[in-house]
């Protein structure tokens, strides 16, 4: 099978945002990270440049960027995690120009990061976003 290639020919530059309160993949719990980690280690054995924005206590075989020291819910100097979502909106979203696609899993707050990137901040990319969650009702 072929590889997807970019404008340029080459391999996608892929990112792929984690949620920053578990490690990727995570150690107990943590359907999202899970999926997350499964997602890029195919697609780095696919050939694609992936780059993982995630807790800095993830294993990847993808390039990992990490958006806070550790996974938040195994930090115990914090008890809100709410603030680091922010943190790793900017953290991420401030690479965005290096990758053909930024694929967030940050549920609803995927939507604020790609906004804040804008379109020439991403370089054109697209940012899809995933909700591992049930929206409100």
């Amino acid at each position: 099978m072929a590889i997807p290639r970019n404008q340029e020919g080459q391999p996608m530059r892929i990112g792929l945002l984690a949620p920053p309160v578990e490690s990727v993949p995570p150690s107990t719990y943590g359907g999202t990270e899970r999926v997350v980690a499964s997602l890029a280690d195919a697609l780095v054995e696919r050939g694609h440049q992936v780059t993982l924005f995630a807790s800095g206590d993830s294993r990847t075989s993808a390039r990992l960027v990490p958006i806070v020291e550790r996974a938040i819910w195994h930090d115990e100097r914090f008890t809100d995690p709410l603030p680091f979502w922010t943190l790793a909106m900017a953290r991420a979203y401030a690479h965005a120009g290096e990758l053909d696609v930024m694929h967030s899993h940050a549920d609803y707050f995927a939507v604020s990061g790609a906004a804040r990137a804008g379109p020439a901040r991403r370089g054109g990319g697209p940012a899809p976003g995933v909700g591992h969650h049930p929206a409100p009702s």
